[in-house]
Parts: structure tokens; C-alpha cells; sequence
């Protein structure tokens, strides 16, 4: 899992619009205790980079409460995310518990990108090297002047570090032209809490409820995510039983709508019984599939692995499809620790690799449906600059011979969410390898962790782009991490929404389904098991509106007829005052059989 950003479309509340239509009103109404104003260092700016790749100018401005701006044309933004920047420091007088905004006016000028808007990732963090700070966020700029306003809460101790950095990126994406004017960054200690500091309200190009995408999307639903049953009942003699009452419920659905689950909490002993029977309630109210969040990985396997034979149990118990996350992770840190055969002998450092998925494979060899091969290969490539690209080949042929009852899946980050047209660009040429060298490569995952909003076309032209490759798809870590709960669940309920209607998608896995200490605003439920905002979405969804739930009677010749989403249906039949109970999967139009007992 990576540190994701993405891009969201930023303009003003209506109330924030009119009460703080300028700089000068925000700080009358919230006056800061320190005021970091980078406006003139902002004008002088000067590009570390050649004028082929980024130029500044300064420009004047008539009807705003500026008179001054600084335009960027980045002409040649790189792959890289990081490539292309502008940075900006002060003294760091921030203490934990602090709260704070980053404020400036923008305006994108011109934009190669379709939905005329332009990107950059603004950062603003103590001057370390780590990349954690107090604010990071992804913008698309639109073509009117917009205050931009950015509240924060600082919750690192940072004492020790004298300075503080204020970073834009420009790289990766479409070149583009922006205006910026009137940078502050305001300090306001305690006396108002980020809750309490206005903000500017996200937006992405197809959140409208007419956006075309939708119209198409629910067609698409419609074709491939239901199917049409005739359903024959027939009495032990076969003869066909009239006025029969049909009680047809979905408790399953066919699509892998599931969880990454944090497996202790699901069946460790050491649990209270009524934690763990609130989390098992939430999976099986809405999942069709699970996969064990780490409790697979070569490194941490050994203290998860007396929880597995429990967790193979469940997801029996529950008809739960369980996925296997992962092989490989080809980087010398993901190996278990103190591992360092890799150091003294390449070769049996290969023939190691191929032992453990073999042995992986076969742990638990009938529990899983499919496995990630290997993980994310932009990042993590250590192994092959060792052995040389030809031995994720071996990998996914070993993976193959030794179980050929699972799907092997290759697995990125960023893919979807990202900017970064390198890291996409690397992830299509290896799956391209692959399939070259006739590698067994059955499908295609996503991690999908986003941290703001974005276009659902852009994220649909990103999908076709793989998709090309007639491999199953599916999304195997999603996660929105994001402070305003409203555009949480308006875009988790799009992003659902656009997942289900791809026909060549599978699956959409939550990385967070329960609250964590890593990132608690991504998840679907909290600690108490109650749903947050995007778990009420996740919940009306699945369990009303691509839910099926009909009550049928019979005709003359014993037969119902049954339009549903596919999956697995607990069917009630009701006959002369007996009342039975079967299962069916609704998986393909088709004709069915029951006889009553």
C-alpha cells in the first residue's frame, strides 16, 4: 500500500462563496494568531527547471483583490508526479493540535486535459524526509478564478524540525497553464478547531445526477449483472405443482462485493464472542468475498497462520469466496526478516522464490479462488533486476502447476488513482510481457486508493485501457480517504457504481472495511461496527437497490418466472400448508427444476 493522491475539482462552498468571496473577509471573520504570506516570494518565483519544461511570469490583473499573479506554463510535465515543482519555506511555530489553512487564488489558462481543468498536488508539511505532513491533496483547477481554502490540523510532533515547507507538483498529467496569486498559509493555534475553519468544497466533472456516464452505466447493469430464470416446481412424482408460493431472496451476490479482513478480529479467541459476531454480521450482511489483509504475506505469515484453518471455516460457513493476496512482492524489504539469501547466492534465491509459491499454493489448497502472483512490479523490482525479467514468467507458470484451481492476478497501485502515466505505462508493458510469453495470467487487479475525488470518464478510459487485454479486472484494495464524509459517499457511491457496470470487472474489495489506526476516515465502519458514510451507501446498495427479493405464485404448469442479479437465491416454496426451503444460483439465463420433498 502506497501514500495515494488524486485529483478533485475544488470550488468554494455557497456559504464559504459568499461570505469569503476574498482573503481579506476570511481573515476578518477568522483572524489568524500567524500569518505566512508567500505572495511576493510567490511573484519572484523562479524555475529550477529549464524553460522547455516549466516557465514563470508574473501578470497583471485588473477586477480582483489582487493586482498580481503568477503564471506557470508547464510545457513538458514528465511522468513522474514529483518532477516539476515549486516550494515555499518558513519558520515552523506549529505545535500538535494546531489548526490551520492554505489559502491562494487559481485559474487554469489553458489544459490539454478533456475536462479542461488542470492538476497539481499541493503538500505542506515539516521539512523532513517523510512524506507524512499536515496537508496533502490533489486539485484539478478550473478556468474561473477560485479562492482556493485548505484547512488542516497538525497531529505531528515536529519540534525538532525548524522549518516548515509549503510544495506544489505539476508533473505527471497533461501540460497545462495556471494562474496562482495570493498565497497564505494561516496559523490559528487553538482558538478555532479544522472543523470550525471554512472549506473549499471538492467537485469532479461527472457528479452530476444527469452526467452521461450514468445513463450508460445502468444499462450496462442491467445487461450483464442480472439474468432471467424459468423456475419449474414439481411435487415427487413429477408432476408440476400449480399455486405454489415463491419466496425468492438474493443472498449472495455473484459479483465479488467484499472486504479485506483483518482476520484476529474475525476469529481469534482472544476477541470477545460479541466483537466478533458484530464483525462477522457486517461481512455477511453485504460480502460475497473476502481476502485476509496481511495474514498471507511471505514476511508476516507465521503469526497469522493459527487463525487461518478459522478463517477457512467462515468463509464455508458463509459461502464466501476467499482470495489470496500474495506470491510474490518482488522488493528485498517484503522478504521475511532477516532474510538475505538474495545477498549470497542468486540462483537458489530463485529456486526459494519458486518453493514458496509452491508450498503457498498448497497450504490451504482448495480454500482460495485466486492469488495475486505478483505485487506491485512499478515499486517493487528488486528480484527481477537480480534474476532478470524472464522470472515473473516462472512465476506465474509455477503458481499455475502448482494449483491449477486458481486465478493468477498480477496487482498495482495508482493504476486508477493516480497520475503518475509512467506507472500506469509500466504496469500495461508487463501485463503486455506476459501475455507475450504466454505467461497463465487470468486476471487483472486494482488497489484503487484514492485520497480525493476524480472523474468517473477518466477512471472508465483508465479501466478500457487494460481492459483491452480480455482479462478479467478487479479492484482488490479500495479505500477513499478523505475528511468530508458528504463527497465520500457521492463518490464511493459513483465509484460502486461505475466498478459494477464494467463487464469485464469481478470484484471490488475495501482495503479499510473496519476502522483502523492507519487511516480511520477511510473505512466503511467503525470501530463500534456502525456504518460511516460511505458504509451506508455501501449497505443501500447491496441490500436494496441491486438486491432482488420476489414473492411469486406459481402458474398452471408449475412454473415462476424470475428476473434478479446474479448470485446465490435462498428460495421459501409454500404448498398446501408445507413450507420448504432450497437454494439456487442465478448465474446465466436459463431453466431450472425443483421438486418438493
Amino acid at each position: 500500500m502506497k501514500p495515494l493522491l488524486l485529483p478533485a475539482l475544488l470550488s468554494c462552498t455557497q456559504l464559504a462563496a459568499a461570505q469569503f468571496q476574498t482573503l481579506g473577509k476570511l481573515k476578518e471573520a477568522f483572524p489568524p494568531a500567524i500569518v505566512f504570506d508567500h505572495s511576493a516570494e510567490l511573484l519572484s518565483f523562479q524555475p529550477a527547471q529549464p524553460p522547455d519544461v516549466l516557465t514563470a511570469t508574473t501578470n497583471n490583473i485588473k477586477d480582483m483583490p489582487f493586482e498580481q499573479c503568477l503564471t506557470l506554463d508547464i510545457k513538458q510535465p514528465g511522468a513522474n508526479l514529483y518532477a516539476v515543482n515549486m516550494v515555499f519555506k518558513e519558520k515552523n511555530q506549529w505545535k500538535v493540535g494546531d489548526a490551520g489553512l492554505v489559502a491562494f487564488y487559481c485559474r487554469t489558462l489553458d489544459t490539454q486535459n478533456r475536462f479542461e481543468a488542470s492538476s497539481l498536488i499541493l503538500q505542506y508539511k515539516p521539512d523532513y524526509a517523510d512524506w507524512r505532513g499536515h496537508l496533502q491533496t490533489d486539485l484539478f483547477i478550473t478556468k474561473e478564478w477560485k479562492l482556493v481554502i485548505l484547512p488542516f490540523e497538525v497531529t505531528i510532533e515536529a519540534a525538532d524540525t525548524p522549518e516548515s515547507v509549503l510544495q506544489f507538483f505539476f508533473g505527471g498529467v497533461d501540460p497545462h497553464t495556471i494562474q496562482i496569486a495570493d498565497l497564505h498559509v494561516l496559523n490559528y493555534g487553538k482558538k478555532f478547531s479544522k472543523d470550525q475553519l471554512p472549506q473549499s468544497e471538492s467537485y469532479y466533472p461527472g457528479m452530476e445526477p444527469n452526467a452521461p456516464w450514468r445513463k450508460t452505466a445502468k444499462e450496462q447493469i442491467e445487461k450483464h449483472r442480472k439474468a432471467n430464470l424459468k423456475l419449474t416446481i414439481k411435487d415427487a412424482q413429477g408432476n408440476p405443482v400449480s399455486d405454489a408460493k415463491v419466496h425468492a431472496r438474493l443472498t449472495r451476490h455473484q459479483f465479488g462485493f467484499g472486504a479485506a479482513v483483518r482476520t484476529p478480529l474475525l476469529v481469534s479467541p482472544q476477541i470477545p464472542a460479541e466483537e466478533r459476531r458484530k464483525y462477522s454480521d457486517i461481512l455477511t450482511r453485504t460480502c460475497s468475498k473476502i481476502t485476509p489483509t496481511n495474514a498471507m504475506k511471505w514476511r508476516l505469515y507465521p503469526g497469522f497462520k493459527k487463525f487461518m484453518p478459522s478463517l477457512i471455516d467462515w468463509c464455508e460457513e458463509y459461502d464466501m469466496t476467499l482470495r489470496g493476496h500474495l506470491f510474490i512482492w518482488p522488493g528485498f524489504e517484503r522478504l521475511p526478516d532477516g532474510y538475505d539469501l538474495y545477498k549470497t547466492d542468486a540462483a537458489a534465491f530463485r529456486k526459494d522464490l519458486v518453493d514458496h509459491i509452491e508450498e503457498f499454493a498448497n497450504l490451504y489448497p482448495d480454500a482460495f479462488s485466486e492469488w495475486d502472483v505478483m505485487n506491485e512490479p512499478y515499486t517493487e523490482y528488486d528480484f527481477m533486476d537480480l534474476l532478470g525479467k524472464d522470472v515473473v514468467v516462472e512465476w506465474f507458470e509455477t503458481a499455475r502447476n502448482a494449483n491449477p484451481g486458481y486465478l493468477n492476478y498480477i496487482n498495482d497501485y495508482g493504476i486508477l488513482s493516480d497520475n503518475n502515466t509512467e506507472h500506469r505505462n509500466v504496469y500495461h508493458d508487463w501485463i503486455q510481457y506476459l501475455i507475450d510469453h504466454v505467461a497463465p495470467l487470468d486476471g487483472i487487479g486494482f488497489q484503487g486508493h484514492y485520497r480525493t475525488a476524480m472523474p468517473p470518464e477518466m477512471i472508465l478510459e483508465r479501466i478500457d485501457r487494460y481492459a483491452k487485454f480480455g482479462k478479467k479486472m478487479q479492484i482488490t484494495e479500495f479505500d477513499f480517504d478523505h475528511p468530508d464524509s458528504a463527497l465520500q459517499a457521492r463518490f464511493f457511491e459513483d465509484f460502486m457504481i461505475l466498478i459494477y457496470s464494467h463487464p469485464q470487472m469481478s470484484a471490488l474489495i475495501n482495503w479499510i472495511y473496519v476502522e483502523d489506526d492507519f487511516r480511520p476516515a477511510a473505512a466503511l465502519y467503525r470501530k463500534d461496527f456502525t456504518p460511516t458514510a460511505m458504509g451506508l451507501v455501501w449497505e443501500r446498495l447491496l441490500t436494496k437497490e441491486w438486491h432482488t427479493e420476489k414473492r411469486l405464485t406459481s402458474n398452471a404448469r408449475g412454473s415462476v418466472k424470475l428476473r434478479g442479479f446474479k448470485g446465490i437465491y435462498t428460495l421459501s416454496i409454500e404448498h398446501n400448508g408445507k413450507t420448504s426451503e432450497q437454494t439456487i444460483t442465478l448465474s446465466q439465463d436459463g431453466k431450472q427444476e425443483l421438486t418438493l420433498p
